[in-house]
């Protein structure tokens, strides 16, 4: 999700967008058969005085899952600021 008090603009919602796509199209994870693809890119809220769209990339990969002990954490949230210098 991304979620930003205006729209337009420096750190608005379509300039956070148009950042997260670049750092992302193209380019392909670790193991995976085909390289990062935008998907979609929707309105979801209002919110708070906030725009909120939904922003969904996708790739394909083949994963098996091995056994590992439970202590190992699981990644719940990835967050990143961007910030205007």
């Amino acid at each position: 999700f991304i979620r930003a008090k205006n729209r337009r603009g420096a750190l608005g919602l379509f300039d956070v967008y148009e950042q997260a796509k670049r750092r992302l199209l193209g380019y392909r994870m670790s193991g995976a058969k085909t390289p990062i693809y935008f998907n979609s890119f929707g309105y979801v809220s209002g919110l708070h005085n906030y725009w909120q769209y939904a922003l969904t990339f996708s790739f394909a990969a083949y994963s098996i899952q091995l056994e590992c002990s439970d202590d190992i954490p699981v990644i719940r949230k990835i967050t990143q600021e961007i910030k205007v210098l």
